[in-house]
């Protein structure tokens, strides 16, 4: 547990609880977990493990237990095999070597152990007056043992028929799906075996049976052994086709007569047995056809089929690119959980940032020239010239097939090497390979892009000679600007905003000429050209480090002339998102002035700027028409003046928001990864559409719990929801959502946020309250997120309670809350949050210690981001976030009026006493120890002077009232008659005086 150190205790407690195996590992239960005591597990493990004298007596007394060793049991020598190696190399880590009398009497005892026909053939082994050691003792048994397993494997040919018969689609290799073994009916055995696949992946199988499987083309039976899998693979062949023309004789009986429709496979045979099985006999079917091969089993087809066809060949090894799909998720889960903390900086981050400030220079017309921040791996780069030659070669071909491709990428080349980013250059043939690197290229097609319809992308991840890359060898540096919900959140809070792109912002920093040999492509125009080399001098798309020296490039812009600029350099630092700026001010005429001032600090280190867009016409007064984003005509047609920022999209006449929602395709056959694909899509980083996101993510977790591949089509009720769903969302297109979240003349701002949770989900959700002199009221929905709460996987793991998903959903609106504060310029009367929990609002206003450890934390987090915040309870009916906690169809949250227009201070008690709860019948508090002292208690004033009991109650009301209207501070006096509820409560507390008295 050394190398995790530096990390958070639940970080450290999950690494721990997956090093555990065996009893160990239940020591870890979920109290640990939940509480996150890593220092509590560790102690209750070394107090438990570190005993030396206890550690050696076990590995001795599992030495002494070994079983009999039967010659015929090859699973019997193994266990034996394994059990003595562990044991003594247990020993052996405890300073205890095998050797001398101890040696001898180690394989003494092993000997014993033997039965006849191993003992015989371990003294035929021994010779006369030489002592035996431990390690040929080891060296016959896995002798014996490989001899036993050869004969385990052996097909055994049998004539009992007494088990159920049925027809098996078995391909090449011993495994049987759960479905057709509880479909047989069979009896299955303990097993414990971990099978090792493709890229090393580990599946562990548990469970084994015994069958005989019987050939539809002869008498031929066979007893084997199979270990049970939940699935072996997904459907084969991956397509149906047809074999009617095929010359397969009706006399060849197929294995599978069905082999060429999609079906699952039931059964796999292994290697051991398989060539058992093999007999003479080929039939070609014919060019571009499998054969046929001639089994006890039958005839089976294997070999390719002709691509030009509409099959698909059957195969046990398929391969899916998924890294489109993960970098679709990605994006999607980083934007859904913008509200987590950012993690502390690492040792490579700040190494990076330290290796930027010492060696970034400035060319005399300002520009900004960065090294390369290599890490120690440097010198392990190997050779890349023939790979990126290779796959040049093969674009090359490419583009000759696509003129209108090749004429595009040309122009990309043709326009890097006019601006001077490129030069030409010639290859030294005494290079040291991992001196240099050579970058394959390809490109991406950008349809939707007003500017870049392709651009080139060069490959930093391509491996050299010696399995590294440049991107290996290289430190990514960190993230140094704000994340993309806190730019749209700080922009929603100016009434004038405008926005910008900065062009090829990579490409205006210069990459310092002796790293620029790591920058190298292949390239010529027309494949009659001599090839050439050629050197990028900028910083470049697809080297791991390029975002960082980019934007750090500009954040130094920013702080070099900060004195000069200083809104300007504001703007920079905190308003900015890769190479895109939103900002704004409150004024007319300090957002024209920030404008010139944004331009001239970009134009001090030679960065432009472009697709300039503003809400008002005169911020973009002096800005040339092309260099504009928007033509600012006034038509009827307002979406001629949309465009996008930061992938929302933005209405800058009439200066609204909207979402943009993909359109869906409508593929046949919808599969796990169609449908996480269309999901990933669904871009709503503020959260305007929130319970339909949490309605999606709860499709997704259901076909999760399904447990099929990526590529299984998924049950009809969930496809037929999804349709329904993706038709539903085309509406969401006309939904409006302003995107200023104040008003002109307001006299008062107050910020309302909401937390609830179900037993499938929690979130909240944020809204903007806005009071005029009139005393009207308007509210505006500023963002929403929500969580996806885990199911129980086994039995035994503990569900999250609704107390502590209610929790978790308070801590999330806490969170927000704050981001948002930090984010905007607007300023808040109050802020009041909401939930309609009272146990959770209990537990807020209760010190952390009097709680159990999981409360405590995170109400502890709690108070510390909402001092002075004012917490309230709201029925579950008229919560908001009652919606975003379990999920709704776009057409419901369409029409939804709590979503868009709540009136919270409609619902709030005055009463508080109503919602708290007593601590005896509040959850998740620690056990305490009570002490008891006597206090004398002074007599109530009230009970000597007054000798009537309904005067008593009376006066003791009217004090009540009194009480609470000093508490509540409110101007009016309540006058009139008392309530039953007030002589109840005075009722109440006089005959709690009493009992005090007594």
């Amino acid at each position: 547990m050394n190398r995790y150190q530096q990390e958070e205790p639940a970080l450290k407690l999950f690494h721990l609880r997956n090093c555990l195996v065996g009893k160990a590992a239940g020591i870890i239960d979920d109290e640990l977990v939940n509480n996150n005591d890593y220092e509590a597990a560790w102690k209750v493990l070394t107090q438990r493990y570190e005993d030396k004298r206890v550690v050696v007596d076990k590995h001795i007394e599992n030495l002494f237990s070994l079983p009999k060793i039967n010659q015929d049991n090859a699973s019997s020598l193994r266990k034996v095999i394994d059990t003595c190696t562990k044991n003594v190399e247990a020993l052996k880590n405890q300073n205890l070597p095998v050797g001398g009398l101890g040696e001898q009497m180690l394989v003494n005892l092993i000997a014993g152990k033997l039965d006849k026909k191993l003992r015989v053939a371990w003294e035929t082994k021994q010779r006369k007056n030489l002592l035996s050691s431990y390690a040929a003792m080891m060296e016959f048994l896995e002798e014996q043992c490989r001899i036993s397993e050869k004969l385990d494997t052996s097909v055994k040919t049998s004539t009992e028929g007494t088990k159920p018969k049925t027809v098996a689609r078995s391909l090449v290799m011993n495994f049987v799906t759960e479905r057709f073994a509880n479909l047989l009916s069979l009896k299955t055995k303990p097993a414990d075996v971990t099978v090792s696949g493709l890229n090393g992946n580990r599946t562990r199988l548990c469970r084994k049976l015994r069958t005989t499987i019987r050939s539809r083309a002869s008498d031929f039976t066979a007893e084997l052994d199979f270990l049970v899998t939940p699935r072996i693979t997904g459907e084969l062949p991956t397509k149906s086709f047809d074999i009617s023309q095929w010359p397969i004789s009706s006399e060849q009986v197929l294995a599978d007569p069905t082999f060429n429709r999609r079906g699952p496979v039931d059964m796999l045979i292994g290697a051991g047995s398989f060539w058992n099985l093999m007999l003479d006999g080929r039939c070609e079917l014919g060019p571009n056809r499998p054969a046929l091969r001639y089994t006890k089993l039958g005839w089976i087809a294997g070999g390719v089929i002709a691509s030009d066809t509409t099959v698909v060949a059957r195969t046990l090894c398929q391969t899916a690119d998924d890294q489109p799909l993960i970098e679709l998720l990605r994006n999607f889960y980083k934007v859904e959980s913008c509200d987590e903390l950012r993690p502390s900086p690492k040792a490579d981050d700040e190494a990076c940032l330290e290796h930027f400030r010492r060696t970034h220079e400035r060319t005399e017309e300002g520009r900004y020239v960065v090294r390369y921040p290599f890490n120690e791996r440097k010198r392990e780069l190997g050779g890349s010239r023939d790979t990126a030659l290779r796959r040049f070669l093969a674009l090359e071909r490419k583009l000759d097939k696509q003129p209108d491709l090749k004429e595009q990428y040309s122009r990309f080349i043709r326009e890097y090497e006019d601006l001077g980013h490129m030069r030409e250059i010639v290859e030294t043939p005494n290079d040291d390979p991992g001196s240099v690197f050579y970058l394959p290229h390809h490109c991406v097609l950008r349809p939707t892009s007003t500017t870049t319809k392709l651009r080139v992308v060069f490959d930093g991840s391509a491996k050299t000679s010696t399995g590294v890359s440049i991107n290996d060898v290289l430190m990514t540096g960190p993230t140094v600007q704000n994340d993309l919900t806190a730019i749209l959140l700080r922009f929603r809070g100016f009434q004038y905003v405008f926005t910008l792109d900065i062009p090829k912002m990579f490409r205006q920093v210069v990459v310092h000429p002796d790293d620029t040999r790591y920058q190298r492509i292949f390239w010529r125009y027309n494949r009659n050209d001599p090839l050439t080399v050629r050197e990028l001098l900028t910083v470049t798309y697809g080297l791991g480090p390029s975002p960082f020296q980019a934007t750090m490039a500009l954040k130094q812009a920013a702080e070099d002339h900060h004195d000069e600029f200083p809104r300007a350099a504001e703007v920079v630092n905190r308003e900015t998102y890769m190479d895109d700026i939103l900002t704004g001010a409150d004024t007319l005429a300090e957002a024209c002035q920030l404008q010139r001032d944004v331009t001239g600090l970009l134009a001090k280190a030679c960065f432009s700027a472009h697709k300039w867009c503003a809400n008002h016409s005169d911020i973009v007064l002096g800005v040339a028409e092309e260099q504009r984003g928007d033509t600012f005509e006034v038509t009827d047609d307002t979406s001629k003046t949309i465009v996008k920022t930061l992938g929302v999209t933005w209405n800058p006449l009439e200066d609204w928001f909207s979402v943009s929602v993909p359109d869906f395709d409508n593929p046949e056959g919808m599969t796990r990864r169609k449908l996480l694909s269309q999901l990933a899509k669904i871009f709503d980083p503020l959260g305007f559409f929130g319970p339909v996101i949490t309605y999606a993510k709860l499709i997704l977790r259901e076909v999760g719990e399904l447990q099929i591949d990526w590529d299984d089509s998924i049950p009809t009720e969930i496809d037929e929801k999804w349709r329904n769903f993706r038709t539903e969302m085309t509406s969401l297109r006309e939904i409006r959502v302003p995107r200023w979240i104040s008003w002109k003349d307001v006299f008062q701002l107050r910020l309302h946020g909401f937390a609830d949770a179900s037993d499938q989900a929690y979130g909240a959700c944020l809204y903007v309250q806005g009071t005029f002199t009139d005393e009207e009221s308007k509210m505006q929905l500023v963002c929403s997120k929500s969580r996806i709460l885990p199911k129980k996987r086994s039995p035994k793991e503990k569900a999250i309670t609704t107390p502590r998903a209610e929790l978790l959903a308070a801590l999330l609106l806490a969170r927000m809350v704050v981001k948002f504060l930090n984010a905007t310029e607007l300023k808040f009367e109050s802020v009041h949050l909401w939930s309609d929990s009272k146990i959770v609002l209990a537990w807020v206003k209760k010190t952390p210690e009097l709680l159990q450890t999981y409360v405590s934390n995170r109400v502890s987090e709690i108070q510390q981001l909402s001092q002075s915040f004012h917490w309230h309870y709201i029925s579950t009916h008229d919560n908001p976030a009652d919606l975003i906690s379990r999920g709704v169809t776009p057409r419901k949250l369409i029409g939804s009026t709590i979503w868009w227009r709540p009136q919270p201070t409609q619902h709030l008690i005055e009463d508080e006493d109503e919602v708290e709860i007593p601590d005896s019948e509040l959850p998740e508090m620690r056990a305490g120890v009570a002490l008891a002292m006597t206090v004398p208690i002074e007599r109530f004033p009230i009970f000597d002077r007054l000798s009537s009991y309904t005067q008593i109650v009376r006066s003791m009301a009217y004090l009540v009232r009194l009480a609470r209207f000093i508490k509540s501070r409110k101007r009016e006096v309540v006058k009139g008659r008392l309530t039953a509820k007030e002589v109840r409560t005075a009722t109440l507390l006089i005959v709690r005086l009493v009992q005090r008295e007594t």
